[in-house]
């Protein structure tokens, strides 16, 4: 039961910073990403997670059956991540403003806080009842909280590095939706698995086991269906088809996620535009002719006398 329980502490924090990130990415494409975007996204995430550990967290020292609940919260944020995606790259569909249209701050703060809130709620919960499983396990409740904080710090620093070395440049936000899910949805198996063997000092009551079952047998059903897409061309499918609706009106041509920004080239009416996190960049063959005039002539007009003038890429 110790492994387990600190693979799942490990893993919490291996998670939550790999979700905070990809979900802030796929805001800022979606918001036009810039300081103040980024700036109500992160507070919305911390005010969500604050008050599900608070909220919830609550519960734990009166709730029996800690391990089950732990478990269904990974079964929950498993099942809603890939949800959660979707939403963030549709909700300017949703709110009806066309792809490279700025998003106002209000729709910014409402739409980031609905999108965030069960995966929010859901991992803040989550510490609180890590904390008090591992106070019942140890016995030592005035050092648990501390040891907790470790080990979800070490997963925090694995999953940065593996999400910027690893998965960024390998695999798109779906792929790794899923591997976080497959993740999650293991440590809730192996939780049950120990905890029945025995190593666990709570006698176990036939309700207990009841629910523990119908958890488990969620988990394992969504944890094949995760394994089934992330192996198969279907996630890919399904990745494309979601794109073409973020990007509607327009025909998408590459997607592509770097450890810098978000690259984006859509074609309408022979004419390719580019797009970093949302924001355009530049159209080709046919350019943004004020923005070019605008670009070339005011720089002009603060030299004395311009007579060599070198021409890079012929507009």
């Amino acid at each position: 039961m110790k492994k387990s329980l600190i693979f799942a502490l490990l893993l919490r924090g291996f998670a939550s910073l790999i979700i905070e990130v990809l979900l802030i990415r796929e805001l800022l494409v979606t918001f036009s990403g810039n300081e103040l975007s980024i700036g109500i996204i992160l507070a919305n995430w911390l005010i969500l997670i604050a008050l599900g550990s608070f909220v919830l967290g609550r519960f734990a020292d009166k709730v029996k059956y800690k391990i089950e609940i732990y478990a269904s919260l990974q079964l929950i944020i498993s099942i809603y991540l890939p949800f959660a995606i979707y939403l963030c790259r549709t909700i300017k569909n949703i709110i009806g403003v066309v792809p490279g249209e700025a998003v106002v701050i209000i729709p910014i703060i409402y739409g980031s806080f609905l999108i965030l809130i069960p995966l929010c709620v859901s991992d803040g919960a989550q510490f609180s009842f890590g904390c008090k499983i591992y106070s019942d396990f140890s016995g030592k409740p005035s050092t648990s909280v501390g040891r907790v904080y470790i080990y979800e710090s070490i997963g925090a620093v694995a999953g940065g590095l593996i999400f910027t070395y690893l998965l960024i440049p390998f695999f798109h936000s779906l792929q790794v939706a899923l591997f976080i899910a497959i993740l999650n949805l293991l440590s809730a198996i192996l939780l049950f698995i120990f905890f029945y063997k025995g190593y666990f000092p709570f006698k176990i009551h036939w309700a207990k086991l009841s629910f523990s079952v119908i958890i488990a047998f969620l988990c394992l059903i969504f944890l094949v269906l995760s394994i089934y897409l992330l192996v198969s061309n279907d996630i890919n499918k399904i990745q494309w088809n979601i794109l073409c609706k973020q990007w509607k009106g327009q025909e998408l041509v590459h997607y592509q996620n770097s450890v810098y920004s978000n690259i984006t080239v859509t074609t309408r009416e022979n004419q390719f535009n580019f797009f970093s996190n949302g924001i355009p960049l530049f159209s080709t063959p046919v350019p943004d002719i004020a923005f070019v005039e605008e670009f070339a002539h005011l720089p002009l007009l603060f030299h004395p006398y311009p007579k060599n003038i070198l021409l890079i890429g012929g507009g």
